[in-house]
């Protein structure tokens, strides 16, 4: 565009994009590509473009091996894998679970031998390093040969090393019960493989192309895992379906052969297929209702009805809790802890805005708890001085009390929710450096999200009463709160006070049972072999880590599922018959007991009197005010004694005595009783 005119009608021009030189550095803009170099002309309209306007946002830095590391990256997962996925499956199947060698497949060629070409392989076992050629061509791709004869390689077309899938099986397996060391178990294997003669040329001849091959092998398990839970799904949908005498839904998932099982195309067009399906019948049942409704009075879904039992993910996660089709009686237990050992969540961003918008724009002015009377606040069990007095002795009650350095730490600590069998349900990643409560809030939120309405749930936390205490002064989760139940963890419990204990306790409150509450705790104590992994490594692969060993601690805990339940019948019954004995041995009835308790409980929660320096000082000038106001009313009332008794008095004033006295003595005897009172308190 022009951009300046010069006498003589001679003007001066100037690209708007210029090349800039590949070596400038600078404050410059990164060195345009090619494809920057071509601007599209937005303004179809013929207007003139605007000689200044804003400044593109900086795009970030590029370097060759990022594109090939992204281009490669982009090639597993769109090419290579899908067509991994069967021969693997079938692999597995041949093979059973990698325990045998089956033969390998001839090869066929159907291309006419087109993009024929031979790779040299090296190829890395438990105990040698072998080289192999293999014959490549268009229908007969190198990843998929490599899978027939049970190996993986480390490139999706071109690999250079491929590892059996026996030592990459043999590597998940170990990292999920150590920390990570890819560095450490290639240099092993270095080691090793020279000692026995073999020897490989380079600085770092295994390591970056074994861990790219682990990574890419874990991807193809986790796909294969994902297809075969989808196959059992359908299949369950549609037996259920037949046993209830009614087609499947659509909603649960279309049938399909095990053809159609490596087939994502038709599967996504598919599912289009069908939602589209679903909202053409729900416009036209409107439609029919109501010809007079609008398009933009519309409701595009309905709300989802009510669950009539838990989530799909909830009975995955833990059977044994959400797996019946019947509620417990005394509803679901779980734990709620935070681990600052552990070093974004954006779904807890809602939760977070939500707490700040309900906090007061200017704080009030400092008061003095000693100059307020303790109170028991609606809708609470605990006086405010016990539930002040656990915010001040818990860190965990202190969100500004700083745990972990957002300085050096993205994220300071993990937070989990788990069931009354130590299995996790949610984890939650936080970045802030105390422990704030909307994390909590926004795990319990989900929780109740995936169970029906008429389920409670007990929640047992290091700080379950201040958290209870937010949410009846906040009116947090309003929906939901009638049907929570609040406790402390077992090991938590003595730091409180004792009123707070006789109500939070989870040995004190019914429902609750034997459950400690400090399934976290060993959660966190299964993770501590990571703590120094997850601090350095990057932060996908933290979290692929994290779930990883989640995972393997779910499988598992589920094997193991049926010695918890024993052992823990086991405990309960033996303190069923110790608490029997020692009911009988109190030659007390249950019902006296329990009277004597809740009595125990009102004694110990009753809210404290009001505490000040000067108190003691008050009370005894009110007493002494006190026995002054006793003493002058008790000589009016022998002044009107006297008048009433002295024949020489007028007769009006004997009828005003008469009359006067009996309010006089009534008065009298109110103060002797507040004067008794305030004495006893002083103790004379």
């Amino acid at each position: 565009p022009m951009i300046l005119y010069g006498p003589h009608g001679k003007t001066f021009a100037q690209r708007k994009f210029l090349p800039t030189p590949q070596g400038q550095v600078g404050f410059l803009e990164r060195p345009l590509t090619d494809d920057d170099s071509e601007v599209p002309n937005t303004h179809s309209n013929g207007a003139e473009e605007p000689l200044f306007e804003a400044p593109d946002p900086p795009l970030p830095p590029t370097t060759p091996h990022r594109d090939k590391r992204i281009r490669q990256a982009q090639n597993w997962e769109n090419v290579a894998l899908p067509r991994l996925l069967a021969p693997y499956l079938k692999y597995l199947r041949e093979s059973v679970s990698l325990a045998h060698e089956p033969p390998v497949p001839p090869v066929a060629c159907v291309c006419m031998g087109s993009g024929a070409r031979t790779l040299e392989i090296w190829v890395l076992y438990f105990n040698k390093v072998q080289k192999i050629n293999l014959q490549i061509c268009e229908c007969r791709p190198c990843a998929v040969q490599l899978i027939e004869q049970g190996l993986f390689g480390c490139a999706p077309f071109l690999p250079t090393l491929a590892v059996d899938l026996r030592v990459l099986d043999f590597v998940t397996r170990l990292f999920v019960r150590i920390a990570p060391n890819v560095t450490a178990f290639c240099g092993a294997i270095e080691d090793f493989l020279k000692s026995q003669g073999y020897h490989m040329n380079g600085k770092d001849p295994l390591r970056r192309r074994f861990s790219n091959c682990l990574r890419w092998y874990n991807v193809l398990q986790h796909r294969a895992n994902s297809q075969i839970c989808s196959v059992l799904t359908s299949t369950r949908t549609t037996i259920q379906a037949e046993l209830l005498a009614q087609p499947p839904s659509t909603l649960a998932g279309s049938e399909f052969s095990l053809d159609d099982l490596f087939d994502s195309s038709d599967d996504q067009s598919t599912g289009d297929k069908d939602l589209s399906r679903i909202h053409a019948e729900f416009d036209d049942n409107e439609d029919s209702e109501s010809g007079a409704i609008t398009k933009r009075q519309r409701t595009i879904a309905p709300d989802p009805p009510p669950l009539s039992r838990p989530s799909e993910y909830l009975r995955e996660r833990c059977p044994v809790c959400f797996g019946g089709k019947t509620k417990f009686k005394d509803g679901v237990l779980v734990c709620l802890d935070a681990c600052f050992t552990q070093k974004h969540n954006h779904q807890t961003q809602v939760w977070k805005n939500r707490v700040e918008s309900m906090r007061s724009p200017a704080a009030a002015p400092a008061t003095s708890q000693a100059d307020l009377d303790d109170t028991v606040e609606d809708g609470l069990k605990v006086p405010a001085s016990v539930l002040n007095a656990c915010h001040d002795s818990f860190t965990a009650a202190d969100g500004d009390r700083q745990k972990a350095s957002t300085r050096f730490f993205d994220s300071t600590a993990l937070m989990a929710l788990m069931c009354c069998h130590d299995r996790v349900l949610w984890l939650v990643d936080m970045n802030t450096p105390g422990e704030r409560q909307y994390f909590a809030l926004v795990l319990i939120d989900t929780l109740f999200k995936h169970l029906p309405p008429d389920w409670t749930v007990g929640l047992l936390y290091d700080i379950a009463c201040q958290l209870e205490r937010s949410c009846v002064k906040w009116q947090f989760l309003p929906e939901y709160f009638p049907r929570l139940g609040f406790a402390i963890s077992v090991f938590h419990a003595f730091g409180h006070g004792w009123a707070c204990q006789c109500v939070y306790h989870p040995r004190k409150r019914l429902g609750f049972g034997l459950a400690d509450g400090e399934g976290c705790e060993r959660f966190w104590h299964l993770l501590s072999g990571l703590i120094a992994f997850l601090r350095v490594c990057g932060y996908y692969t933290r979290l692929h880590t994290l779930d990883s060993q989640i995972q393997y601690i779910h499988s598992a805990s589920l094997r193991d599922i049926f010695l918890f339940l024993v052992r823990k019948w086991k405990q309960a019954s033996t303190r069923w018959e110790e608490g029997d004995k020692d009911v009988r041995y109190s030659m007390r009835s249950p019902e006296f007991l329990r009277q004597q308790w809740h009595a125990q409980v009102e004694a110990s929660t009753k809210p404290l009197p009001r505490q000040s320096p000067t108190a003691g000082k008050k009370a005894i000038q009110a007493a002494i005010q006190t026995r002054k106001a006793r003493d002058i009313v008790a000589e009016s009332v022998k002044r009107l004694e006297e008048i009433t008794a002295n024949p020489s008095a007028q007769p009006y004033d004997i009828a005003n005595a008469e009359l006067e006295l009996p309010s006089a003595l009534l008065k009298l005897r109110k103060i002797g009783e507040d004067l008794r009172a305030k004495e006893t308190k002083l103790g004379v």
